[in-house]
């Protein structure tokens, strides 16, 4: 059979939703050699990807429920042996896809977008075959998947333009692959916001054809964004290895149980709890958020898990809305709030799948999680402190709404903060642990304070200044040559001359008064006087936070006198002719008044094609506009306008994106409208009173 008979074969079993039959035609048509046209090769990748993907979604399926038959050794066996065929044949279709890529469509490739499509293509199938690989087969599959994603990454970024469906679709996956994959939803986000802003940057240059298409990517490049951002602040430390528990503190009160106790101390602790709570309000919710769980945790898993706290009403696991994988959090809604309660108590940070999962009252209120109301601020911790440790600690003051060490790459960042129910037990856990040690380091705790709270109290401070830093009074004075200058404002508490490693003065110091009216009389005095022939700086001392906070405040508001500057008067002209120049430039627009600034944009001698063309005043560059947009100069007529800065152009082009994505909404899309629950429900049955 020829060539055009097997994609019509291959046309009608798409029609026919037979899309083994479809695949078998387009490898036919693939292995006689040669670079597929575009029709071929969307063809090829549409028979491939529901080829795979029932076996996918069947061999999730099957793993749910041989992770619910546990305790049943025969259905568990059936369901294993039914899971490993659908392994074998997802594993037999991956690898046929890759021996097509690898023997005759990557090499055959001639135009960019073909080559960054099959790397893209071979990037998912090694991804698809790490979802149901293990040990150093999951190792070696991941790294093929990575570099071939990287390898189209890098030739899209050259060959490409942001807003071509081929390259939005390669950061869709590219980003998936680093979210699932590899487990780094910092590197999903960064790569899932790059393509959409260097897209919405370029959206009026789309080409009509496919504006569609590409329009519809970038919406689910930027609802997976949003979703995986709430998630990446809302579980922070779930990216973060447990560290050893914290020792615990001198008082015994603060020692927790073991997870292994929890299922006897259930009965105990319902009797408890209520007298626990007598001095706060009964939380008026039974509702429980359940975070940091593994990926493959299910409602099943979790119903197991919590049901011997209580009657449980529903479970639900959150999933992402393209993938359905889950987002590694859930919602479990008890009958009683005394069983979640107890819950809570005795199941938090317990290990589930080989993680620890963190419980909190599910509070939906933002203006409760955001009032600061018991709300308070730990820091100087031990690195070893982690959120279950925090937890531990600070558990036996009062119900806890949320509880998190702040951490970055490295671990943890020595501080964190709990959120207590109500403000007396904030103000228990303050008064008995501010100044304790845990771990040997003396912790402080104190009530928290927002920004705007801690900036007031700053600058109130800094009115008050003792500490003054001094510069550029040379090499040659020490500490009492220094004070020898300055002990002249008021009695010192201490002088010291910064130096180097080899013990030379680094030109700068410090001087500390014991009163605020003598050093800001130092100040005052010193300040830009000439000391041995140069000029001294004497300020404030300030911590570097202040200083680059300072320095940008500096910067921004030089930027805004520039922005006032330019305003109205600078001009964006592209589609210039590449002979043009900058005196080109200036000599074309002359005629429209007095010209400040005329710049072609270059990459080293080549132009970019655009420019700039600056005037001093408004009425000039309206004229220019109104005279020299469409204009042909040289070869190419001329597009000219009002420059705009980048934010403005952002938000303009932003806002048309939005609006033209409405009118697409009218229509049926089968890519948006069939996803619309972002997880699971498990309603559990419920026994009728008698």
């Amino acid at each position: 059979m020829d060539k055009s008979d097997l994609v019509q074969k291959a046309k009608l079993a798409e029609q026919a939703e037979r899309y083994d039959d479809m695949a078998t035609a387009m490898k036919s048509v693939t292995e006689q050699g040669g670079d597929l046209s575009n029709e071929d090769r969307n063809l090829l990748s549409v028979a491939y990807k529901n080829v795979v993907g029932a076996r996918r979604s069947s061999w999730r399926v099957i793993s749910s429920i041989e992770q619910k038959s546990e305790g049943n050794d025969k259905k568990q066996q059936m369901a294993r042996e039914y899971r490993e065929k659908i392994e074998t044949e997802l594993q037999e279709i991956c690898h046929d896809v890759l021996g097509l890529l690898d023997n005759f469509l990557i090499a055959n490739a001639l135009a960019p977008e073909s080559k960054v499509f099959y790397l893209k293509m071979k990037g998912d199938y090694y991804r698809y075959l790490s979802e149901v690989a293990s040990g150093d087969a999951k190792k070696d599959t991941v790294d093929n998947s990575q570099k071939a994603y990287q390898q189209a990454f890098e030739i899209s970024k050259g060959d490409m333009q942001p807003t071509h469906p081929i390259r939005l679709g390669l950061a869709l996956n590219f980003s998936v692959f680093y979210y699932e994959i590899l487990n780094n939803p910092d590197r999903a986000c960064s790569l899932a916001k790059t393509a959409f802003d260097e897209a919405i940057a370029e959206l009026d240059t789309l080409n009509e054809d496919s504006y569609k298409d590409s329009t519809l990517i970038m919406q689910l490049l930027r609802d997976n964004l949003t979703r995986r951002t709430e998630e990446r602040d809302r579980c922070s430390t779930a990216v973060i290895k447990r560290k050893q528990r914290a020792a615990h503190v001198e008082s015994e009160p603060l020692h927790r149980e073991s997870n292994s106790e929890s299922p006897r101390r259930l009965g105990y602790l319902k009797a408890l709890l209520p007298k626990m709570n007598s001095s706060g309000p009964a939380y008026p919710l039974a509702s429980l958020y359940v975070g940091d769980l593994h990926p493959d945790v299910t409602e099943a898993m979790l119903y197991q898990k919590f049901s011997p706290a209580g009657p449980i009403m529903s479970i639900r696991v959150c999933r992402d809305i393209i993938t359905r994988r889950s987002l590694g959090y859930a919602y479990i809604n008890f009958q009683q709030p005394a069983d979640a309660e107890c819950a809570l108590d005795t199941m938090n940070y317990d290990v589930l799948k080989g993680r620890p999962i963190r419980i909190m009252w599910s509070q939906r209120d933002p203006g409760l999680r955001k009032s600061g109301v018991g709300n308070i601020f730990i820091k100087n911790m031990d690195e070893s402190i982690d959120n279950k440790a925090l937890y531990d600690t600070f558990s036996a003051f009062g119900n806890i709404l949320s509880c998190k060490v702040v951490c970055d790459e490295k671990g943890s960042k020595g501080y964190g903060f709990v959120h207590f129910e109500t403000h007396e037990a904030a103000n228990r856990a303050i008064d008995t642990m501010n100044g304790m040690l845990l771990n040997d380091r003396k912790v402080f705790v104190g009530h928290f304070k927002s920004r705007k709270e801690r900036e007031v109290e700053f600058g109130t401070k800094a009115m008050k200044f003792t500490n003054v830093y001094i510069k550029n009074f040379g090499e040659d004075y020490g500490d009492e040559k220094l004070k020898g200058v300055f002990s002249a404002f008021g009695r010192t508490l201490s002088v010291r001359v910064m130096k180097d490693e080899r013990g030379r003065s680094r030109g700068f110091g410090f001087v500390n008064y014991a009163n605020h009216e003598d050093a800001q009389k130092a100040v005052d005095e010193m300040n830009g006087k000439e000391l041995n022939g140069k000029v001294l700086y004497v300020g404030r001392a300030q911590k570097r936070l202040e200083r680059q906070g300072e320095l940008k405040r500096k910067f921004d508001q030089i930027k805004q006198d520039r922005i006032q500057r330019y305003q109205g008067v600078n001009l964006y002209v592209k589609n210039l002719d590449d002979s043009i120049d900058d005196e080109r430039l200036r000599k074309e627009f002359a005629p429209y008044g007095t010209i400040t600034s005329a710049k072609v944009m270059t990459d080293g001698s080549q132009s970019k094609g655009f420019g700039f063309v600056c005037f001093s005043s408004p009425e000039e560059a309206t004229k220019a506009v109104t005279e020299m947009n469409g204009r042909i100069v040289a070869t190419k007529p001329l597009y000219v306008a009002l420059a705009q800065r980048r934010e403005e152009r952002k938000a303009i082009l932003t806002n048309k994106y939005m609006q033209r994505l409405a009118s697409l909404r009218t229509m049926s899309s089968p890519i948006i409208d069939s996803y619309h629950q972002t997880g699971y429900y498990m309603t559990v049955p419920q026994v009728r009173a008698q």
